[in-house]
């Protein structure tokens, strides 16, 4: 039996959380419910939709033992309206009750039966910690490269990988690309394969659970990615397929010509694309980016319903980039989405630094902070890159 006293406020932010990551759409009755369980100085509060699995814990005192399996929606407005400590309670009928101390408040929760909750089995092996703003940064430039929906399947998830024994978050719609590297060592065995895949919206769960400001613990094990932040957990299923060799993308690579770099101030930068954003349809469309091998990159839209802009923005040339200068279309959305999750450095060089490849190639944008976060941005002009494996071609 479940009787137990928990502080209101964390438990119903707990059963928030938890019907959020289960989402609204159930495919089954009891997935649209959330599971307590009573762990003797604990409750645990799970819920899932088979795919994203979200838990959490809160202290409790009492005979905290049993389960129940409530919809997270109504517990959470139950436990709205009580300040300081509350009662639960679950009858035999499997009704819950939930009451203040003071008796001033009562409700009953009719729910399902707790045994025909799916069982959730977390990720095992070894984690890696990753901080939790550049989780936060990663899976924003992830879920942007990623698209509404790729070329392909897999060109639409978002892959947590191992290179060269550092673990990185990389996505791709096929034209667009980012990959960030997070940290040193691999989420997992190192015998399993180094490469997972999880949906946009399994990565829209990471970037909640950083959100608590904790550091967070990744793990992979056998078909389920495990991430957990204190005493808050989220477990995916991980996707089949492979994922697009990413680097097989990077221009620059043998035969191609040196690329022409020039360092932007990120901050002028941001300031001119949200400007011309006002002269175009929701900020949506492309500009024109020429720097002439000195002085500042220049900027011009122009709309046949709106007119004309043109703004310069501070620049330089790179050190080891090709001389010269170049002439080049991006669409002002994936350059602003990539700036505005590019980590602000607190320094002097607050900049970016952007690497045009001639042929048709995407442009580089790196981030003069972190070396090894970049983004891809198909010029106008570029080719779509084909995302199928060579096997599959």
């Amino acid at each position: 039996m479940l009787k137990a006293m928990a502080y209101a406020d964390s438990l119903a932010d707990l059963a928030r959380q938890a019907a959020e990551a289960a989402g609204r759409s159930a495919s089954m009755p009891i997935l649209s419910h959330v599971l307590l369980e009573g762990l003797g100085a604990r409750i645990r509060v799970t819920a899932t939709d088979l795919e994203v699995t979200w838990q959490g814990t809160v202290a409790a005192e009492g005979f905290a033992e049993g389960r129940a399996a409530v919809p997270g929606r109504l517990l959470a407005a139950a436990l709205d309206g009580i300040a300081g400590v509350a009662e639960l309670t679950l009858r035999p009928d499997g009704t819950l009750a939930v009451d203040s101390q003071d008796a001033a408040f009562a409700a009953e929760i009719w729910g399902l039966s707790a045994d025909d909750f799916p069982r959730v089995d977390p990720a095992s092996g070894k984690g890696v910690s990753v901080a939790p703003d550049a989780l936060s940064r990663a899976v924003d430039r992830a879920l942007w490269a990623a698209g509404e929906r790729g070329a392909d399947f897999n060109c639409g998830a978002v892959c947590v990988g191992v290179r060269r024994g550092r673990t990185y978050l990389a996505a791709t719609d096929g034209r667009n690309l980012s990959c960030v590297f997070l940290t040193e060592g691999a989420p997992g065995d190192p015998s399993a394969p180094r490469e997972h895949l999880i949906s946009r919206r399994g990565a829209a769960r990471l970037k909640a659970l950083a959100g608590l400001g904790l550091t967070v613990e990744i793990a992979c094990g056998t078909g389920k990615l495990a991430a957990r932040a204190g005493s808050s957990a989220v477990i995916l299923s991980l996707l089949d397929g492979r994922f697009p060799d990413w680097e097989r993308m990077l221009p620059g690579g043998p035969g191609e010509p040196e690329p022409t770099e020039v360092k932007v101030d990120r901050v002028p930068a941001l300031k001119a694309l949200s400007r011309a954003g006002r002269f175009a349809d929701r900020g949506r469309g492309t500009a024109r980016f020429a720097w002439d091998g000195a002085g500042p990159l220049r900027m011009g839209f122009e709309s046949p319903l709106t007119g004309r802009l043109e703004q310069p923005i501070p620049a330089r040339a790179a050190p080891g980039g090709a001389r010269g200068g170049f002439s080049v279309d991006l669409e002002m959305k994936a350059l602003e989405s990539a700036l505005k999750t590019m980590r602000e450095n607190p320094g002097d060089d607050d900049s970016f630094r952007l690497s045009y490849h001639p042929g048709g190639r995407p442009a580089v944008v790196r981030s003069a902070v972190d070396e090894d976060t970049w983004t891809l941005l198909a010029t106008a002009a570029g080719r779509r890159e084909d995302c199928r494996d060579e096997d599959d071609a």
